[in-house]
């Protein structure tokens, strides 16, 4: 065995070298000891670190299946409603389509009855306005007879007598008689100038107020014509001329 050790005098080994080995040896040992423990407590670090890692990353991946199930839960409902929202259009179209079709068949039911309708009066049955049948000479004729009968509180226009047939005059006119006009209308409808519905078509577009200012409805249209007979005879005679000009410009 090597060794470092001097020789005695008396046999045996140096003490000295003897002692000195046994600390060089000591120091070497608890060197190498420092040095594995340093070691091991890395290793045991990097495995703490390691564990701690996994550790999160487990926590990671938990809450990124949550999240990847709530995101599938959400999209799950998305398409449920979705679905849902489709048939809801899907059955709405349909009942748009019928209620079109029903409105198409109620339409054409309605015309007919107003062709028919027509073809007995020669008026559609609900007019909107007076649905005049007057040349340009026939209403400068009645314009004119308008003002020399005095039918109104002031003179009217021949414009104005086209906005008034036309339901469109922006304010009512106001009369001096009301039987003088009902007497008026009713003339012309008879001679098929003016819808037969003329009280109606007064009434609902408020065409007319009565000398004291109070809208004329159709009720009280229809009560100044059951009293236009017994009107002033002159103005009964200027109606009548009215009446007898117009056809006679046709």
């Amino acid at each position: 065995m090597d060794h470092p050790f001097r020789s005695a005098m008396f046999g045996g080994f140096n003490r000295q070298d003897v002692l000195e080995y046994l600390e060089n040896s000591a120091q070497q040992a608890a060197r190498q000891q420092q040095e594995l423990q340093a070691q091991l407590d890395q290793a045991r670090q990097e495995l703490t670190d390691r564990q701690n890692q996994e550790s999160d990353g487990q926590e990671q991946l938990e809450k990124a299946q949550q999240e990847a199930e709530a995101l599938q839960s959400q999209l799950d409902q998305a398409n449920a409603d979705l679905t849902i929202s489709r048939e809801t259009v899907s059955r709405l179209s349909e009942e748009l389509e019928q209620a079109r079709e029903r409105e198409t068949a109620l339409q054409a039911q309605a015309e007919k009855r107003r062709a028919i309708n027509r073809s007995r009066t020669g008026f559609d049955p609900t007019p909107e306005d007076f649905s005049p049948r007057l040349t340009d000479r026939q209403l400068d004729l009645l314009t004119e007879h308008i003002n020399r009968i005095g039918l109104f509180r002031r003179d009217v226009t021949r414009p104005e007598v086209e906005l008034l047939l036309a339901c469109q005059l922006p304010e009512p006119l106001q009369t001096t008689h009301n039987k003088l006009l009902a007497l008026l209308l009713e003339s012309l409808s008879a001679s098929r100038l003016i819808t037969p519905k003329w009280q109606r078509v007064a009434g609902n577009n408020g065409c007319f107020t009565s000398k004291l200012g109070k809208p004329l409805t159709a009720k009280d249209l229809s009560a100044a014509k059951q009293m236009a007979e017994i009107i002033d005879r002159r103005k009964e005679r200027m109606i009548i001329d009215c009446i007898e000009a117009l056809e006679a410009a046709e």
